[in-house]
């Protein structure tokens, strides 16, 4: 919507916002549980551990590179509790040397794709996404569905469900690698994790953000449209 309005100067009158929408299947407490335990043995992450999540394909647009500053940041503080699990396709041989560089150790790893997503969602406690471009992220919308903090970054559509301070953090720019390591590190604070983490949940509970409440709005916009067009209004 912003940017119908900064570049191409379209009128806000003319303008219906409709979010995407997300299907998550429900997992009961015992499913999430065993989830979290497996995920988190697999790969070495302690329970006292605080691990994030990235979910991505194209590394560079979605900012894994300011995630791992930001850790290499939070090294040099004495944070060494956050882990990150890195989840998509893509060539990792520049990004390990990368992390090799910035002596991430075992606070960094690229895992490859997952069939099953949601089993990292219930492992995870938040999710990075300081991407540079998106209209609107389904993994940020994901995420807060499964009641995980989002850090993200106002480059992104689905930023607007996410409460800054509230259910996460919105940064400005994703490279703010200085603010991105600080809010990483507020998040190490249990009793501000579950905060966010029921924000979040509150935020997408009731279908909000569902696929079925977006297949709705879309389907009652073109209802909407079905008169003609006066042309003369619309003309310039």
């Amino acid at each position: 919507e912003a940017q119908l309005r900064t570049h191409y100067d379209y009128p806000e009158s003319h303008t219906r916002y409709i979010l995407n929408g997300v299907d998550v299947a429900d997992a009961n407490g015992a499913v999430r549980a065993a989830n979290r335990r497996q995920i988190r043995e697999r790969f070495g992450v302690s329970d006292d551990d605080v691990l994030w999540l990235q979910v991505c394909h194209n590394f560079r647009l979605k900012g894994v590179g300011c995630v791992m500053e930001a850790l290499s940041s939070l090294r040099e503080r004495g944070v060494d509790s956050v882990k990150v699990l890195v989840v998509g396709r893509g060539r990792v041989g520049s990004w390990e040397t990368k992390a090799r560089r910035l002596r991430l150790g075992d606070m960094h790893r690229f895992i490859g794709p997952a069939d099953d997503i949601g089993a990292f969602y219930h492992a995870a406690d938040a999710l990075a996404h300081p991407t540079y471009y998106d209209p609107c992220s389904r993994v940020v919308l994901e995420a807060v569905v499964h009641g995980l903090p989002v850090i993200g970054s106002g480059y992104d559509g689905a930023a607007e469900v996410v409460e800054d301070g509230i259910s996460g953090f919105v940064l400005p720019e994703p490279d703010r690698i200085a603010a991105l390591a600080d809010r990483i590190q507020q998040l190490c604070d249990g009793g501000v994790r579950r905060a966010m983490a029921t924000a979040a949940l509150e935020r997408g509970g009731g279908g909000a953000l569902s696929m079925s409440r977006h297949v709705d709005e879309v389907l009652s916009m073109y209802e909407g449209m079905s008169s003609p067009i006066d042309s003369a209004s619309v003309s310039r």
